[in-house]
């Protein structure tokens, strides 16, 4: 099933929200379930 972009987000270290990745309309105000992905130096993501 796709999801649409808006829900994607990239994530500080810290674990702050990065606020320069822009990948659409993000609403912080609306319950979201959070998945892993995990990034590969060679550029796959799991």
């Amino acid at each position: 099933m796709a999801h649409p972009a808006k829900w994607v987000a990239r994530i500080h270290p810290d674990g702050s929200l990065d606020m320069s990745f822009d990948a659409g309309t993000f609403s912080t105000t609306e319950p979201v379930e959070i998945w892993p992905i995990a990034a590969y130096p060679d550029g796959k993501v799991l």
